[in-house]
């Protein structure tokens, strides 16, 4: 976004002022309506995100270890718990990213990262914790 601004004073010259644009990223499902929900909301509160859809272009390992590490979310928080997994709840962190690469199927949904903060937006009140999201809940 570019606006344009004048200064006064000793200055007469016109500038424009760069404003970033938002850059959120969520990883998404979109067989998952929790996952459908939570782009819906951003969508209708003017965030673009960019959508990925981690079964078609699983995430690296690396891509989810930054992730892990920016949340204030457990790691064990990032699997999906819907069936057994041959996998402990009290598994590490490395046991969990290995297990995820190969089964990118089981990766909780969606996750929301804005750059600095990630969450895995379930409940979907989990988003509050990214600042630009705050606008999404104004009205409650």
């Amino acid at each position: 976004m570019e606006l344009d601004c004048v200064l006064f004073g000793n200055l007469k010259h016109h500038h424009k002022l760069q404003i970033p644009a938002i850059n959120m990223d969520v990883y998404h499902y979109n067989r998952c309506s929790k996952s459908r929900q939570v782009v819906d909301m951003l969508q209708e509160h003017d965030l673009s995100p960019n959508i990925i859809d981690y079964q078609a272009a699983p995430p690296s390992i690396d891509t989810l270890k930054d992730l892990m590490n920016r949340s204030q979310q457990s790691h064990i928080e990032f699997l999906r718990w819907n069936r057994d997994l041959p996998i402990s709840k009290d598994g590490s962190l490395e046991e969990v990213l290995v297990f995820l690469v190969q089964n990118p199927q089981h990766l909780q949904r969606p996750i929301v990262d804005d750059g600095v903060n990630v969450v895995v937006a379930r409940p979907i009140e989990q988003l509050k914790a990214i600042p630009d999201c705050l606008r999404c809940f104004s009205s409650e």
